[in-house]
């Protein structure tokens, strides 16, 4: 099923000229090749990922894809192999749905802030840039759904899942920057705390300790 979920996805995808050589070795692989696929964020990331890229210009096709994404992300769910973002994802699209609102992207409430680490957008629950808020709190895992989102002085504010810190979450709210959950939950069972600047994130990465790219991973370095 998880295969022919992928294989109607890619066909919508191709329609528009918009398949991939990664999706298209997925699929022609084995197993292991399709699954390395499925929890990565080619899918399920934030920015140029499959479910926040593509089709915003043909509402008709974004809906098809949305509706394959939705099973896709719940057949792997039942499986137990997912992505960080998966099931923020599916929530997301069975959500809009029910509504009949819109998808998220830069025009819309809810796609800021940018996680710091990541650079994604539309990260769905996030935690702040505060490290006395961490300190407080300490390194625990964060189990969220829902994004906290609010309006006030008629503005749209993102809260953090710890201390309720407020992140402008306005239509194109650029240079706004938070945590995603699923970075903050990486460095949490690495036990080390995030960098809360853009500054300390260069030097992190400088150290070994962050690598960014493909996937965000953490190692502590010792000293």
């Amino acid at each position: 099923m998880v295969r022919d979920t992928l294989q109607e996805i890619s066909a919508l995808l191709e329609r528009y000229n918009w398949s991939s050589n990664e999706l298209a070795i997925a699929l022609l692989g084995d197993d292991k090749k399709m699954w390395d696929y499925l929890v990565s964020n080619a899918i399920w990331g934030g920015a140029g990922s499959i479910a926040d890229h593509y089709m915003w210009d043909f509402p008709n096709s974004r809906r098809q894809l949305e509706t394959l994404l939705i099973r896709l992300g719940r057949e792997q769910m039942s499986l137990g192999r997912v992505n960080e973002r998966t099931e923020m994802w599916v929530t997301a699209f069975e959500s809009w749905k029910a509504k009949s609102t819109p998808m998220s992207h830069q025009a819309y409430e809810g796609w800021f802030p940018e996680c710091l680490v990541c650079g994604c957008g539309n990260v769905g629950p996030i935690v702040c840039l505060d490290p006395a808020c961490h300190q407080r709190n300490g390194l625990r895992k964060v189990e969220a759904i829902d994004q906290r989102l609010v309006t006030h002085d008629g503005h749209s504010w993102k809260l953090c899942q710890l201390c309720e810190r407020r992140f402008l979450s306005d239509p194109a709210a650029w240079g706004s920057f938070a945590l995603c959950v699923g970075c903050w939950n990486t460095f949490a069972r690495a036990g080390i705390y995030p960098p809360t600047s853009a500054s300390l994130l260069v030097a992190a990465v400088e150290r070994g300790e962050v690598v960014l790219r493909p996937e965000v991973r953490v190692r502590k370095i010792e000293a």
